[in-house]
């Protein structure tokens, strides 16, 4: 059984609200605002993907490290290597990579292991060395990021449950309309099918839309009232319909499928899980 992650939001309305109300409380995120930031992700996922690439194309001839070298001593390593091993293509001044590590201030470096390898390419080397240490690479952009596991683990979280919170609340919905027999699996049906109609044109097709759980705790899927609702986001109108059948969502980051996941639930087993 997949095991999520602990609560990064939870959505509830109390009882008698109106969208009106809801509406004032929610802060949505303006379309225009949110397709700049998707050109932009767009961008620099490009960017960051050329990098890639040059690091598993360039070759390094031999790497080796022993204690007491850091982790520190290793990103100096890398970053000359990055220089004297690009290609030769690239207009000298643009060669080599830019490295940035995050570690905790009031800690030691780690120190490395033993390590030796010839004729390795430099992702490789340099991911190998990391993992030695706990540590993780990540390029965002043109920048190599190089950080603890755990740290990374915290902002990869942060950053992907943002992300997808901005999109819920700026995506609308021009209709949202169920009749008395509709029940709570209906409506999941409905917003897995409208999160991918209706996502930002800037996401590619393959990446549209949000990945989407419904747990009912063993009940019977309960009855949503007679609603009908216009041009709403998709953030409130998911926030509405949990609240008629006193239902609630989580956003959460998912680790170990590198993904979101939008969980629908009972208000209840979000208590009990520790939800605020």
């Amino acid at each position: 059984m997949m095991k999520l992650a602990k609560t990064c939001f939870v959505a509830v309305i109390a009882a008698g609200a109106t969208l009106s109300t809801m509406a004032e409380s929610t802060a949505t995120v303006p379309q225009p605002k949110l397709q700049a930031i998707a050109a932009e992700k767009a961008a620099r996922d490009a960017e960051s993907a050329k990098i890639l690439q040059r690091m598993k194309t360039m070759r390094l001839p031999e790497i080796e490290f022993a204690p007491p070298k850091t982790i520190i001593d290793a990103m100096e390593f890398f970053r000359v290597a990055s220089k004297t091993n690009d290609s030769a293509e690239i207009p000298e001044e643009k060669r080599g990579f830019s490295f940035v590590l995050s570690k905790d201030p009031e800690a030691a470096a780690p120190t490395l292991p033993m390590f030796k390898a010839k004729d390795i390419s430099f992702y490789d080397a340099l991911k190998l060395i990391c993992e030695s240490v706990d540590y993780t690479l990540d390029v965002y952009g043109s920048l190599v990021f190089v950080m603890p596991r755990k740290e990374y683990a915290l902002q990869k979280a942060h950053s992907a449950t943002s992300e997808t919170e901005d999109r819920m609340k700026a995506m609308c919905l021009p209709e949202v309309a169920f009749e008395p027999s509709t029940t709570i699996a209906d409506a999941f049906k409905f917003f897995c099918e409208a999160s991918k109609k209706y996502d930002l044109a800037e996401i590619p097709e393959e990446k549209r839309g949000f990945n989407m759980i419904l747990q009912t705790g063993g009940a019977a899927a309960p009855v949503i009232p007679m609603l009908k609702l216009r041009d709403v986001s998709f953030y409130d109108a998911l926030k509405f319909v949990c609240a008629r059948v006193d239902y609630t969502f989580e956003i959460n980051y998912e680790a170990d499928l590198r993904d979101v996941i939008v969980t629908i639930k009972p208000c209840d087993s979000s208590k009990s899980s520790g939800a605020k």
